[in-house]
């Protein structure tokens, strides 16, 4: 029995031990499954007005968004800067490419096509360029970047749409 007490007294100390382990296992252990946080971005912009809103951070535009023919069109670089791209303009091209993680897209003021990760994608609709910065058609171009596009009456253009934050490198 004496032999029995011992072995039962480091059956407790060894499970008391493992507690711990397990509690933080499910609790924050780095090798156990993490999912990612979602975060929903919201560009703002106003048919007229020069102001965007990227979730409550302000830029002044130097081109308005405007709506010729029907269609609303935006600035391609403040479109860019909002989705949190990079755009390059070819001079000898004349055109300008957008570059985000998982797309690269080509536009060319005049012509109805962009090229898309390397295929020509039709729009259906010109792309433009005012005051030296190119204009597109919003809701082609922001659905096609995974954007969902609303317009309220007001002439306000919401855009959104659901990513994983941003990681610091």
């Amino acid at each position: 029995m004496k032999g029995m007490g011992k072995k039962m007294l480091g059956l407790v100390l060894g499970l008391s031990l493992l507690v711990p382990a397990i509690v933080q296992a499910e609790e924050g252990d780095p090798s156990a499954e993490v999912k990612p946080v979602v975060e929903t971005v919201t560009i703002m912009m106003k048919v007229g007005g020069m102001e965007m809103d990227v979730d409550g951070s302000k830029t002044t535009m130097d081109v308005a968004p405007v709506i010729m023919n029907g269609t609303t069109y935006i600035p391609l670089r403040y479109f860019a800067q909002g989705i949190g791209g990079v755009l390059d303009w070819d001079q000898k091209e004349m055109s300008a490419t957008l570059k985000t993680t998982d797309m690269l897209a080509t536009f060319r003021p005049g012509n109805s096509k962009i090229m898309l990760n390397g295929a020509a994608i039709e729009l259906g609709i010109y792309i433009s360029s005012q005051n030296d910065r190119t204009l597109v058609p919003v809701r082609a171009v922001g659905e096609m970047f995974g954007w969902t596009v609303q317009f309220k009456d007001n002439g306000i253009i919401y855009m959104t749409k659901s990513m994983e934050p941003a990681v610091a490198s």
